[in-house]
């Protein structure tokens, strides 16, 4: 999207009641909205799902995808590769839960969304030291709406310190 005054190759300063807050520069929305999900990373699982847009879904402001529904579409993705609901109740239940640590690079783009559109995640899942780490992406009719990288980790709920995944969990990146 173009900045306030129209233009969309400049650098713009934000500011709030006369406080300077951020420069944001940028040459093209190329480097901000990808024109497509990146293929499949070495190294890392993929997991792709889609559904059908629904009125929650939208934006009532600009008829996109909302943040919202992106930002449930990627917890709906994670909890689905780590299992379901069943599998995170059997970690619970031993002691373990599942928790997101950080989110990296969230991007959100309008990108025009009806009723009954199709709406893809794709989470490129990844295990680094005792993180689980999920680069994830939605997609409307296969144009990009949403990124981010989000980092997980167990936790022992007892201790409240975060241990190694469990083998249940570290078993989900050996399949083929």
């Amino acid at each position: 999207t173009p900045f306030e005054d129209g233009s969309r190759n400049h650098a713009q300063t934000i500011e709030r009641d006369g406080v300077q807050l951020m420069t944001v520069r940028r040459t093209s929305d190329e480097e901000v909205t990808p024109n497509a999900a990146p293929a499949p990373i070495f190294g890392k699982v993929r997991l792709s799902m889609q559904h059908i847009c629904r009125h929650d879904d939208l934006d009532g402001r600009d008829g996109g995808l909302s943040l919202d529904s992106c930002l449930r579409a990627f917890e709906r993705s994670r909890s689905t590769f780590l299992g379901g609901p069943d599998d995170l109740a059997a970690l619970l239940a031993d002691g373990i839960s599942v928790v997101v640590a950080g989110v990296d690079g969230l991007r959100h783009a309008t990108v025009p969304a009806n009723i009954g559109d199709t709406v893809e995640v794709i989470a490129d899942v990844s295990q680094v030291k005792t993180r689980i780490v999920f680069d994830q992406y939605v997609a409307v009719n296969g144009a990009p709406a949403a990124f981010a990288r989000i980092s997980c980790v167990c936790v022992d709920v007892i201790r409240g310190r975060p241990v190694a995944p469990p083998d249940v969990v570290v078993s989900k990146f050996n399949k083929d």
